[in-house]
Order: C-alpha cells, then sequence, then structure tokens
C-alpha cells in the first residue's frame, strides 16, 4: 500500500488532519504532499505508519505550509529522506522534525533545502551512520543561524556537494566530527555563505574526493582564515597559505606587492580590519580576472612616527612569496604611538626605498593611513615638524622616476587628504600617472572593497596609456576622415550620438568615417532628463542608435546641464540611463559618466562614481577629484587636419579598446 503522491498538486487543499489510522503496509509517502503551495497545516495524529521506505518530496514545494505534527508518524524504516521539506519557505522553526528517526536513512539529499524562514535547527541525536547522499541538505536556508548537528555520523557518506550553499546567515559550524574518508563531492559545500566566519574541519580528510570547484566561492575573509586548520582542504579549495613551488613558467610577471600602513595610535579603531584585509588580498588577489600571469612577493611596513614620539618602533616585512610567513607577521601588528597628527611618511618610504625589490618586477605599493606626512604641503598649513616634508618629497620623487605605482587609501579621516594630493601631484609632475587616490572607510565597509579596488587600481595602472583623441558632433560638420587617418595623431574619437531624445544629425556619417578610417570609437549622449521617465525615453533612444554597432571606447552619459544638478537628479539618472540600456539587451555595453570636474568633486557621491568610468574636462591635471578620471578634455579650440574649425581635445589614461575587446563589450 502507498500514499506514494496522495494529495500531490491539490493547490487549493489548506489543511490535512491524519488521525487514528492504522495502515502497516503503507511503505511510502513519496511526494504525498508535493506541490500543495495553499496548505498550511498537516497534522498526523495517532497513526500507525510503522513501515515506510521513502519520505522524498512529502512536503516538496509546499511553500504555505507553516506548521507540521508528525510525532506519532513513524520513520524507523525509511531509507530515502531525500528533498522531504524542499522548498518549505514559510516554516519558521524545525521543531517539527523532532520525532523523526534516521536510523535507516540512506540518503537526504535536499531535505531541508529552500527552508529560507527556519532561524535554528537542532538535530542532535539523528543517526545518519548510514547515509551516503547529503548534498544540497541544508541548501539555500538563508535565514539559518544556528545548526546542530555535531552528533552526525558521516564514515558511508559521498556526496556533499552544495550542502551548505547559500546558508547567507550561518556565521560558524562545528564539523569536527565529521568523517569524509568516503566523500567524491564537495562541489559548492559551502559556496555563498556570506558571513561564515569559522567552520571546524580538522577532521576533513579528501581520500576520494577530487571535486571541490567553488567549495568556498563569495564566503568571508574569517572562513578563509579559520580553515588554515586543515592544509589538504586549504590546496585542493585553492588557498595558497603554504610554501610555494618553484614556478618553471618563464612568462610569470614578477609582482612585487608592498602593503605600506600607517600604525599609529589614531589606526586603533581601523588597524583590525585593515589587517584582515590585506591578509585576505595577500591570497586572493591573484585568483582575479587577468592576474593568473604574475608571480606574487608580499611585503609590509607599519610605521610609526620617531619624531614626535618615544614610540620609534617600524615593523618590516621583506619581500616573501610564502603568504603564510605575511599572514603570521601581520596578526601580530598594534596600532600605538604618536602625539602630533602628521604622521612619518618620509621615514616609511625610505625603508620602502632600501626593500628588496626584484630588478625586473611590477613595483606596486598600497599605502593606507587616516594622517598626514609630516610638511606644510601636507598638512594642509600645520605642522610642528615642517622640514620633514621636504624630505618627503624627495623619497616620492625617487618613486615617480623609476616607475614604481602607488593606490592610496585614506581611512576613517579627511586630514590625509592634502598629503595623498600632494603624493600624487609629486607623481605626475615626473611624468609618472600611476599613482591613484581613493577613500577607504573601514566601518561601513563593503564586502571585498579593499580586495576589488586593489585589483581595479592595479588594472587601471597596467592599463594606463596617453592616448590623444577628439570629441564631435555635428557642430564640425562635414569632416574629411581621410586627412585625419593620414595625420596619424589621433588614437580615439568619441562622436555625440545624440542629446536628450533625439539623434546627432551627423552621428552616422561621423561613425562610417571613423569605421572606415579605423580609429576607435567612443560615443556620448547629452542628457536633459530630470526623472527616471525621461532618463529611460534617453537611454531608449541611444540603444535604437547603437543597436548593431560596436564601440572600443566607452558610451558617455553626458551629465552637464545646471537644470539637471539644481534639481538633484544627477545622481539618480546616470543609473537610470545605464542600468535600461544594459537592460534585456544581448550588448553588454560599458556606460560611463562624463561631466565637468568641478560636478564630479562637489555633485556626485562616491558612491555612484565608484560604479562607472568617468571622463572629466576643465580640470587641472593636477587636482584630485572623487574618482580615477579615465578620459580628460584638456582644450576646448584645439586644431587638426580634416575638421574645418576647432574641436575638443582628450587625452585618454587607459586603454579602452584592450578593456573592451578583452571583457566583449560594447558589441565585440
Amino acid at each position: 500500500m502507498t500514499f506514494r503522491e496522495m494529495f500531490s498538486g491539490c493547490q487549493r487543499i489548506k489543511k490535512v488532519s491524519l488521525k487514528d489510522i492504522e495502515t502497516e503496509l503503507v511503505l511510502e509517502t513519496t511526494s504525498m504532499f508535493e506541490g500543495c503551495s495553499s496548505l498550511t497545516g498537516v497534522k498526523f495524529e495517532n497513526t500507525g505508519i510503522y513501515n515506510i521506505t521513502s519520505t522524498a518530496k512529502m512536503f516538496q514545494k509546499c511553500s504555505s505550509l507553516k506548521a507540521i505534527e508528525i510525532e506519532t508518524f513513524s520513520t524507523d524504516k525509511t531509507k530515502d529522506m531525500s528533498k522531504m521539506f524542499d522548498g518549505c519557505s514559510s516554516l519558521e522553526n524545525g521543531t517539527f522534525i523532532e520525532g523523526l528517526s534516521t536510523d535507516s536513512a540512506e540518503t537526504m539529499d535536499g531535505m531541508f533545502s529552500g527552508c529560507s524562514e527556519i532561524k535554528s535547527l537542532d538535530l542532535t541525536g539523528y543517526n545518519t551512520s548510514n547515509v551516503k547522499d547529503m548534498s544540497g541538505m541544508f541548501k539555500g536556508m538563508t535565514s539559518l543561524e544556528e545548526l546542530e548537528i555535531s552528533s552526525f555520523h558521516t564514515e558511508n557518506v559521498e556526496y556533499m556537494s552544495e550542502m551548505f550553499e547559500s546558508c547567507t546567515s550561518i556565521l560558524s559550524l562545528d564539523l569536527s566530527n565529521f568523517n569524509t574518508e568516503m566523500v567524491i563531492n564537495m562541489d559548492r559545500m559551502f559556496s555563498s555563505c556570506l558571513k561564515l566566519e569559522e567552520v571546524d574541519l580538522t577532521s576533513f580528510k579528501l581520500t576520494n574526493c577530487n571535486s571541490t570547484e567553488s567549495m568556498f566561492t563569495n564566503t568571508t575573509r574569517e572562513l578563509m582564515l579559520s580553515i588554515e586548520k586543515n592544509e589538504e582542504i586549504m590546496i585542493h579549495a585553492g588557498f595558497s597559505w603554504t610554501e610555494k613551488e618553484t614556478d618553471t613558467n618563464d612568462t610569470k610577471i614578477p609582482l612585487d606587492l608592498l602593503f605600506l600602513v600607517d600604525a599609529t595610535g589614531s589606526m586603533m579603531g581601523a588597524i583590525e580590519e585593515v589587517k584582515r584585509e590585506i591578509i585576505y588580498i595577500s591570497v586572493y588577489l591573484l585568483k582575479k580576472k587577468g592576474m593568473e600571469n604574475y608571480d606574487l612577493s608580499l611585503a609590509a611596513i607599519f610605521y610609526r612616527d620617531p619624531i614626535d614620539s618615544h614610540y620609534d618602533i617600524h615593523e618590516i616585512f621583506d619581500f616573501d612569496k610564502n603568504a603564510l610567513n605575511f599572514k603570521n607577521f601581520t596578526m601580530k601588528i598594534r596600532a600605538d604611538g604618536g602625539a602630533d597628527e602628521p604622521e612619518d611618511w618620509a621615514g616609511a618610504f625610505n625603508l620602502a626605498k632600501n626593500l628588496s625589490w626584484q630588478n625586473d618586477s611590477f613595483k606596486f605599493i598600497v599605502h593606507i593611513a587616516d594622517a598626514p606626512g609630516h610638511g606644510l604641503d601636507y598638512t594642509g598649513g600645520y605642522d610642528k615638524y615642517p622640514r620633514e616634508g621636504n624630505k618627503t618629497d624627495e623619497i616620492l620623487t625617487y618613486f615617480a622616476k623609476n616607475n614604481f605605482s602607488i593606490a592610496g587609501f585614506e581611512t576613517n579621516s579627511n586630514s590625509g587628504g592634502p598629503s595623498f594630493k600632494r603624493a600624487q601631484k609629486i607623481f605626475r609632475d615626473n611624468g609618472n600617472l600611476n599613482y591613484l587616490f581613493k577613500y577607504y572607510t573601514t566601518y561601513e565597509i563593503e564586502e571585498d572593497y579593499l580586495l576589488n579596488s586593489v585589483y581595479d587600481s592595479f588594472q587601471y595602472i597596467q592599463s594606463t596609456a596617453v592616448l590623444h583623441g577628439i570629441d564631435i558632433s555635428e557642430e564640425q560638420g562635414d569632416i574629411e576622415w581621410n586627412k585625419i587617418k593620414e595625420d596619424k595623431s589621433i588614437d580615439f574619437v568619441i562622436i555625440r550620438a545624440g542629446i536628450g531624445n533625439k539623434t546627432d544629425t551627423k552621428f552616422i556619417d561621423n561613425y562610417n568615417g571613423a569605421k572606415d578610417a579605423g580609429i576607435p570609437i567612443g560615443i556620448y549622449w547629452y542628457a536633459k532628463a530630470r526623472n527616471k521617465k525621461e532618463a529611460v525615453a534617453e537611454a531608449e533612444a541611444c540603444k535604437n542608435v547603437l543597436e548593431g554597432k560596436q564601440f572600443e571606447f566607452p558610451i558617455y552619459y553626458a551629465i552637464e546641464d545646471s537644470k539637471i544638478f539644481n534639481g538633484g537628479y544627477h545622481n539618480n539618472i546616470i543609473n537610470y540611463f545605464c542600468d535600461n540600456l544594459n537592460s534585456l539587451n544581448t550588448t553588454n555595453y560599458l556606460c560611463s559618466l562624463r561631466s565637468l570636474s568641478s560636478r564630479l568633486q562637489k555633485n556626485f557621491t562616491i558612491g555612484y562614481l565608484d560604479d562607472y568610468q568617468t571622463w572629466s574636462y576643465d580640470n587641472d591635471n593636477s587636482k584630485v577629484i572623487n574618482c580615477d578620471v579615465g578620459i580628460l578634455k584638456y582644450n576646448d579650440k584645439g586644431k587638426i587636419n580634416g575638421i574645418n574649425g576647432s574641436v575638443s581635445l582628450d587625452k585618454s589614461f587607459i586603454n579602452y579598446t584592450k578593456i573592451t575587446l578583452e571583457n566583449n563589450y560594447n558589441g565585440f
């Protein structure tokens, strides 16, 4: 006898009560209530169901189910419990399972998958000694915070893939008693456990397991540090704490990465976060796209200020390829010392100069500080030790002239701005554009912010070029593209495609002319929108113009009209325009922002600017604004062969053609 699919698909039934039933011959309840999407309660009262061998999918997709009373429902002989409660997204507690026996269970895959409202699940005493499949068992339990499975026996388990995937609220797991010698698949086992900080895997073995793909994808840096206890798991999952073997591939590019960190007392509130971040970077930087061809060496200097304090200890870790050594050094650092606000930038960079930099390496410094360096030009006009600023000028000039690259991060303070800006000016005055300045607020940090910022900075520097271009519209009239091609002084052209809802009358001619001349093209659309509806309409008009065409440079939304800023629409319409441009479209456009530098500095919030490539104009080349400028318009009255009258001249500091082709943007 079977209750298989007894109520399956009954979408209107709301409650079921089974009372005083003696059914010793019932062998399975497979899919008994599957798909009963309106079912809110099930009760088994005084039933004599003793011989069930399968409860698979019994309550699967019962999305409204809130209460299950099955205390007299015997599962002593049940072998298959797979997906038993899969998709029960309204269940808010797990007390309903306390009476279930798992003595005979062989498969529990997906058993609680998708029970997204359950916060606590206690499976103490569950006998799982016969279970072979636990894959996806708790997958998608997004509210689960506490899970007690310390009594589990896993000596016969073969599958644990996706077991805890997307348990986005759980903080820790004790799996120290798990026997995994028989497991053959752990793919995505902890993937997307966004808050998971600690998993005890001390007993894990991978005797038969060769499948650990994406095992820890999108997990926390705290988790990454906690699994150091099991070296075998780390190696299989792709972590790199162990000593690197000598790389016989001569094509690897040496990358010397120095973390130069302010460790004075004012950093006390930020230093622990900074330490975690840079350790995380040391492991994950080479796992980012395009970094596989680099061979990473790590160094760190935690500097203090001997000028105004008796605490004069700088702590130095010279270049080493062993990330575990780097981690062990970094974790011991404490913030202390310092008296007045400025700190010893000159001393810190002088120490950096004398590290063991490789002759042929790409030399990259990540400088993290919350305070300026000494010197009036570095503090904005105050300092007890202004002469120290001269030494900082001198040492920064050395780094600029010797092709070093620096990403400066100011944390939790606004006082360091003048120092970072002066450092950038020194680099630019010496012809080195590879100095970037960013803000890094540790107490409201986004996930992976510093890793992504360092990676983006490195990619920006790698792509840095000084390419010369022009931007044109119908105002330039008919252009003789053959003369521009022959001149060979133009590396790119950005063409106005439209303004408001209207297409530029010369866009097609200019696009075809530039294509025939073999000149890389970008486009811009001049904004008139003041609300979401108008921005979406402009995006639709732009999308129609772009269809079927290819562009090596970004698609810029030019927000310059004072009426837009006066109404406060600017921060929103850039998102409306770009999101709509890429919605329901097979083409992935590199959508970007163009505006005056003063507007980028004062009107746009940093959060918005972080998402877009930027084209600025009327900009002082030494001035630092809230974002990294990719293209700079520097002359509105330029002259070139092939164009009658004046034309705007631009410089691109990024080789957008390379980025666009590598990522298949803009129709490629």
